[in-house]
């Protein structure tokens, strides 16, 4: 009697081993991808999910990344790493293997959670994103990226949660049925930017003209921005470069923004972007 319990309890533990190492494959094959979409990493930022199984599966298919593009919106709706590595290609002969890591809402304070991340991929350099946006700022925006527990964990804060989105895609894909049931059209906005987006990380978006556009969404980044502080932007930026000091070369680019806006930004913060730019020169 003793022996068939122990029997019974050795076969239920190693059926359970057996159906997790089963259904692990399955959510890590292509099918699943297909079926269900990308896996979640428990973050509510739409982006970024999906641009961390992105450039796991790009490495994987190209063998490795000699550049990537870090920033926020501007980046991920600006940087076609196809273009740019086409016209390289073009003048130099050198074929780049190019990623765009733009995540929305990205800003310079949170680089040192990525750079830590993005450097496993051991990319000969790293382009980073510099943007008016970035030296005037609205409360604590790095606080939506440190309750992330996955991010938490790859930067060596560990949790049994953290841990199973790093090492589980049947927990990360949880994560997304989860979303699914609570907030269906979160869900769904997921998908289309999935979609949209291309092995890259490149995000396909359509053209506005700012002066028709202006009057709705614009209107908000603008009023925003009347609300923003402003902060010692070259202080955070150093703290990053020392971040990403074990890589092989970083490289500085300032993205280009509506005069409309920088307009705005002289009001809020005067000669603020053309000092910070000076400084970064000097």
């Amino acid at each position: 009697m003793e022996q068939s319990y122990i029997k019974t309890i050795i076969l239920s533990v190693v059926f359970l081993i057996s159906a997790i190492t089963f259904s692990e494959l399955i959510f890590r094959s292509d099918f699943a991808a297909a079926l269900f979409g990308t896996p979640s990493i428990g973050s509510d930022n739409k982006s970024l999910g999906i641009k961390v199984h992105k450039i796991q599966d790009f490495a994987e298919r190209m063998g490795g990344i000699d550049g990537i593009f870090l920033g926020s919106s501007m980046t991920n709706t600006a940087i076609n790493p196809a273009v740019i590595g086409t016209r390289v290609a073009e003048i130099t002969g050198n074929d780049l293997r190019l990623f765009n890591f733009g995540i929305n809402a990205l800003s310079v304070e949170s680089f040192p959670l990525f750079t830590s991340i993005l450097s496993q991929y051991k990319p000969k350099f790293l382009v980073l994103e510099t943007s008016p946006v970035f030296i005037v700022r609205e409360g604590n925006r790095s606080s939506r990226w440190d309750s992330n527990l996955w991010l938490k964990y790859r930067n060596r804060e560990y949790s049994l949660a953290g841990w199973l989105t790093e090492k589980s895609f049947m927990f990360r894909y949880f994560l997304r049925f989860r979303i699914w049931l609570e907030y269906p059209d979160r869900s769904h906005k997921r998908s289309i930017t999935e979609r949209k987006m291309s092995i890259y990380g490149f995000k396909k978006t359509r053209l506005l003209n700012f002066e028709e556009h202006g009057s709705s969404r614009n209107k908000m980044y603008l009023d925003q921005l009347k609300s923003m502080k402003p902060v010692n932007y070259l202080k955070e930026l150093e703290t990053v470069l020392d971040e990403t000091s074990r890589m092989s070369h970083v490289v500085l680019l300032s993205m280009p923004l509506h005069e409309t806006y920088l307009q705005e930004f002289e009001d809020v913060c005067p000669g603020c972007y053309e000092q910070t730019i000076k400084e970064i020169i000097e």
